[in-house]
C-alpha cells in the first residue's frame, strides 16, 4: 500500500504520518502487548482529509499485526458503500494480488456464506474482509455469521466509517436502542478480541456520550492532512474575501423555482470560465466540479437540473452562434479571476476551452429518487455539475470541487453544516478558482464551526499529551460553540449542559511583527511592563493587582490583533466581560516571560499553535517552588499576557493572551454522572 500511496504523489513525511498513525491505533488492540481485548478509539480526521486513505492503511495494518477478520461498514447509502470499496480495493490491489491472502464478502448472510465456510478459510491463512452496509439488517446478517464459535474467538478489527451519524443510539433519550445501534452492540457482545475504530471529521457526538455507551472513546488518534489541505480555516477566515460569497436570493427549500436565481448563475458564472482556466492551462487537472444543494427534496433538485441545463444549453448556442451572452460576461469573471491568480492564457485558448468546458459539463442528480442518477461517473466526462441533498452530505467525496452553490438552510447542528460543505479539501494551488456561496446565517454557522473545531483539536491533544482519561475530557473541557448552534443530535445525548469555567488560551497567536508590535502597545497602555514584579514561588513575573474591566474589553479583545486562533472564543470573553464590567469590576493581569522578560521558547504545530502554552509546575512541589501558570492565582478570574517564540523554524516572538474566566463563557459538555 505504501507504493500505492508515493504513486499517488504523498510524500515520504505524509506517508510515515499515515503509517504511525495506524501503529497508534493498533497498539491499543488485543494483539498489541498494551492494548486491550476490547477496547474503542476514535480516529479524529478533517472533512475530506484523507479518512479513507487512514484506516486503509490501518486494515493493511491489521493484516501484519494478527487480525484475522476485518469487518469495515463503509457508509449508511450504497452509494458510500461502493464509493469507499472500490478506494479500499485500489489502495490494497484486493482485484490484481495473487498472494492469495485475503478473501472478501461483501454484506454476508448465512444464505451467502456459512460460519463453516468463512473458518475454512481462516483455517487456511486468508485475512476476512468483510464490507458492510450500515443497516441494522446487513450488519444483524453479518452478526450470525461472524459470532459462531469457530469465528467469534478470532481477533477482529471493526472500522466504523462516518461513526457519527447511523451508529449512535438515537433512542437514549427513550431508555431504549435505536436498530442499528442496537446491531452493532450484539455484533460486538458476540466477538472475542476485537478493536472498534471509528473515523469521523465530525466526532462532537461520539466524544460527549455517557462513558457507559459502548460507542465511547476509550482513546482518540488526531489525524493529520497533507501539506495543501484547506478546510474551515482557509476558506472561511484565512481567504474569506477571494473565496466566500453571500447569497440573499435562494428560494425556500421547498420550493420549485422557476428561474435559475442570479446568485446561482454567478456561480454557474465563475465555475464554467475558472474551470476553463483550469483545463485551459492542464488538461490533466480534470475532473473538475460544482456542488448545487438547494434543498433535500426531490422535486425542486429536478426543477433546479432542468434550469440548469436550460442554462448551459443557452450560454452553448451563444458560442456556437458567435452572438455574445446577454447575462453572463465571462471576459469579465476571466479578468477577475486571473487578477486572483487563475492561469493567465491566451484569449484563443480561453474561447476555446470555454466552448469545451460547456460542451463538457454533465449533471448529475445525487439523491434517492429512483429516476436520478444513482451513482457519478468521473471518467464519462472532464466537467461535471452535482445537484442533490442530504446524499451529498456526509462522506460522498465531490472529485475536483471549485464551487459550491449552498442554497439550502442551514442547520443549528454544527456537525450536519460542516459534513454539508463538501467544498473542504480542496488544494491550496487551486484555491483562485473555488468558491463557496451561502446564505448569510449559513456562511456564519460555517465560520463558527471553524473555531469550535479547532478548538477542540487543540483543547483535546492537550490534554491526551497530559495523559487524562479520554472519556473524562468531555466533562472537564467540553466544546466551544457559539450561541444558538448545537454540537450535534440532541436524540444521541442523554445530558449536555454548559461548563461555565475554566482557562481560554490563544494557542495560535499572530505571527505578525507588526501585529505583535500593536499588541505590545496595548500592553503598555495598560501599565504591565512597568509593573512590579510579583513572586509566585520562585518566579516572578508582572502585575498588576486590578485593571479595569473595560480597558480589558478594548485592549485584549476589540483592539487585539488576531485573526483566530484555537481556544480563544473572543466572543465569549467580551460577553463574561461585559457582565463584569456592569459592576465595576477589576481584573489581576501578569506578564509570563522568561528569566530577564525574554520570551519562553515553545514547540509550534502551523495548525493549531503553541503546544502547551502555559509552564507547568515544578516537579516537586514544596515550599519557594512554582505551582506553574494555571496556579498562580487559582480560582481567580485573571488574564496572563504570555511573550512566547517557537522552538524552531519562524523565532519571532509573539504575544498570546490567557484567562481563567468564570460566568458567561459557553461551552458544551456533557454532564458526569459521577458529579
Amino acid at each position: 500500500m505504501d507504493a500505492e500511496m508515493q504513486s499517488r504523489g504523498l510524500t515520504r513525511d505524509v506517508r510515515s504520518g499515515i503509517w504511525a498513525g495506524a501503529r497508534h491505533i493498533i497498539a491499543h488492540g488485543p494483539t498489541s502487548s498494551t492494548g486491550s481485548l476490547r477496547s474503542t478509539g476514535i480516529g479524529i480526521g478533517y472533512v475530506q482529509s484523507g479518512k479513507t486513505t487512514s484506516f486503509t492503511a490501518l486494515i493493511g495494518l491489521a493484516a501484519d499485526s494478527g487480525y484475522r477478520v476485518v469487518v469495515a461498514m463503509l457508509g449508511s447509502t450504497n452509494l458510500l458503500l461502493e464509493q469507499n470499496r472500490a478506494r479500499l480495493f485500489a489502495s490494497l490491489a484486493l482485484e490484481s494480488r495473487t498472494d492469495y491472502r485475503w478473501i472478501h464478502f461483501e454484506n454476508p448472510s448465512i444464505a451467502t456464506v456459512s460460519p463453516r465456510e468463512l473458518a475454512h478459510y481462516i483455517g487456511r491463512g486468508r485475512l476476512v474482509l468483510v464490507t458492510l452496509l450500515k443497516h441494522s439488517g446487513r450488519i444483524e446478517q453479518a452478526a450470525r455469521v461472524l459470532t459462531q464459535e469457530s469465528v467469534g474467538s478470532i481477533p477482529t478489527l471493526i472500522v466504523d466509517d462516518e461513526a457519527d451519524q447511523v451508529s449512535l443510539n438515537t433512542r437514549v433519550r427513550e431508555g431504549d436502542e435505536s436498530p442499528t445501534y442496537a446491531a452493532i452492540g450484539r455484533l460486538r457482545d458476540g466477538l472475542g478480541a476485537h478493536l472498534y475504530v471509528q473515523y469521523t471529521a465530525t466526532p462532537y457526538a461520539p466524544l460527549l456520550l455517557e462513558v457507559e455507551d459502548f460507542l465511547s472513546p476509550d482513546f482518540v488518534e488526531i489525524l493529520h492532512p497533507g501539506p495543501g489541505y484547506v478546510g474551515g480555516r482557509e476558506i472561511f477566515v484565512e481567504n474569506r474575501s477571494l473565496v466566500v460569497r453571500e447569497i440573499t436570493d435562494a428560494p425556500a427549500a421547498s420550493a420549485s423555482p422557476v428561474r435559475v436565481p442570479s446568485s446561482l448563475r454567478d456561480a454557474l458564472g465563475e465555475f464554467i470560465a475558472g474551470a476553463a482556466l483550469l483545463l485551459g492551462a492542464d488538461r490533466g487537472a480534470a475532473p473538475v466540479s460544482m456542488l448545487i444543494h438547494p434543498s433535500g427534496r426531490v422535486d425542486p433538485q429536478r426543477r433546479y437540473d432542468f434550469l440548469v441545463e436550460r442554462c448551459l444549453r443557452s450560454w452553448r448556442d451563444a458560442l456556437a452562434e458567435g452572438t455574445p451572452t446577454v447575462d453572463v460576461d465571462f471576459e469579465r469573471i476571466r479578468s477577475s479571476m486571473v487578477a486572483n491568480g487563475c492561469a493567465r492564457i491566451p484569449d484563443a485558448l480561453f474561447a476555446e476551452a470555454l466552448a469545451y468546458v460547456l460542451a463538457e459539463a454533465t449533471i448529475w442528480r445525487v439523491n434517492s429518487d429512483e429516476d436520478a442518477n444513482r451513482t457519478v461517473k468521473w471518467n464519462v466526462a472532464p466537467v461535471h455539475i452535482l445537484i442533490g441533498g442530504n446524499k451529498l452530505d456526509r462522506g460522498f467525496t465531490v472529485e475536483g470541487l471549485t464551487v459550491s452553490w449552498l442554497g439550502r438552510p442551514p442547520s443549528p447542528q454544527i456537525d450536519t453544516m460542516v459534513q454539508r460543505a463538501r467544498a473542504y479539501g480542496y488544494r491550496a494551488r487551486y484555491l483562485p478558482y473555488c468558491r463557496v456561496y451561502g446564505s448569510g446565517t449559513t456562511l456564519e454557522s460555517l465560520t463558527s464551526s471553524v473555531e469550535t473545531e479547532l478548538d477542540m483539536r487543540a483543547r483535546l491533544r492537550d490534554w491526551i499529551d497530559e495523559g487524562r482519561p479520554v472519556n473524562e475530557w468531555a466533562s472537564d473541557v467540553g466544546l466551544i460553540i457559539q450561541p444558538g448552534l448545537h454540537p450535534t443530535r440532541a436524540q444521541v445525548l442523554l445530558k449536555v449542559a454548559e461548563f461555565r469555567s475554566g482557562w481560554h488560551l490563544m494557542s495560535r497567536p499572530s505571527p505578525s511583527p507588526q501585529d505583535t508590535a500593536r499588541n505590545w502597545a496595548l500592553v503598555d497602555r495598560i501599565g504591565l511592563r512597568a509593573a512590579d514584579m510579583v513572586a509566585y514561588g520562585r518566579l516572578l513575573h508582572r502585575t498588576l493587582s486590578a485593571v479595569p474591566v473595560v480597558d480589558l474589553i478594548a485592549c485584549f479583545v476589540d483592539e487585539w490583533s488576531l485573526d483566530y486562533s484555537p481556544g480563544w472564543d473572543r466572543r465569549g470573553l467580551r460577553a463574561w466581560l461585559m457582565r463584569l464590567a456592569a459592576e465595576e469590576r477589576s481584573l489581576p493581569v501578569v506578564l509570563m516571560a522568561g528569566e530577564g522578560g525574554v520570551p519562553r521558547e515553545r514547540a509550534w504545530d502551523d495548525r493549531l499553535g503553541f503546544e502547551q502554552l502555559m509552564q507547568g509546575r515544578d516537579p516537586k512541589l514544596r515550599t519557594g517552588s512554582y505551582p506553574g501558570d494555571r496556579e498562580i492565582l487559582p480560582g481567580r478570574p485573571h488574564f496572563q499576557v504570555h511573550s512566547v517564540r517557537a522552538r524552531s523554524g519562524d523565532r519571532e516572538p509573539r504575544l498570546a493572551l490567557a484567562a481563567y474566566v468564570a460566568g458567561a463563557h459557553r461551552i458544551l459538555r456533557r454532564e458526569s454522572s459521577e458529579r
